[in-house]
């Protein structure tokens, strides 16, 4: 099966952000062709993402049609009115959060693809910073096939930068009994100045979605 990015997959995504971000529907169709466009390469051998592109067409869209744009990065926290040019910048985390929200729903279609003959289960663990929307769920464990993955989908706010682990029966055990080794913080000498050691911690899972 072709792994290449397919116009479904990123017009998924693309609606997420532009109903976010406010863009309007009479624009979103070129909008997205155009943009898929500069993304394809990423999922091609040796891929290499248009990114400059993908900035300038979002920045073209804004300036022609004249989007209310701070209105919509304000409310996304794009807006960094400090930046050399927020209107370039907030274009960039736009389009960058559009590549997030791809890789995020073809990763779940290949967990989906493997399940039966790599790993039935997966483990949502958080990034760095507090996640509003699975922050309470990390180290949930649960069957690839459960509803509660498409019902809380990953990447679906800017401040998500959670991911799925997938997990065979025998790590599945091994978790039950010793829990999920994480990063708890940066290892310290003496002096307070880091070691460059990063400390770990084991966190116990669950098995059971908030209701």
């Amino acid at each position: 099966m072709s792994d290449s990015l397919t116009e479904t997959q990123f017009k998924e995504a693309f609606d997420l952000v532009a109903d976010q971000a406010g863009i309007p529907h009479d624009l979103r169709e070129e909008l997205s062709k155009e943009l898929f466009d500069t993304a394809k390469g990423l999922f091609k051998p040796n891929g290499v993402d248009d990114s400059k592109k993908r900035i300038a067409i979002i920045e073209k869209y804004i300036s022609l049609f004249d989007l209310q744009w701070e209105e919509g990065a304000r409310f996304m926290s794009m807006y960094h009115p400090k930046a050399r040019n927020p209107r370039k910048r907030y274009a960039e985390l736009l389009g960058n959060y559009i590549i997030s929200r791809v890789y995020s729903i073809r990763n779940f279609e290949r967990h989906q693809r493997t399940k039966q003959f790599f790993s039935p289960y997966l483990l949502l663990q958080c990034g760095v910073y507090p996640c509003p929307l699975h922050a309470e769920t990390e180290y949930l464990v649960l069957p690839v096939d459960h509803p509660y993955w498409t019902q809380r989908p990953l990447a679906t706010s800017v401040f998500c930068h959670c991911y799925h682990s997938p997990v065979r029966l025998k790590v599945l055990e091994k978790y039950r009994k010793e829990g999920v080794s994480a990063y708890d913080g940066h290892v310290y000498d003496e002096n307070g100045r880091p070691t460059g050691q990063i400390r770990k911690k084991f966190f116990p899972i669950k098995e059971v979605p908030p209701t």
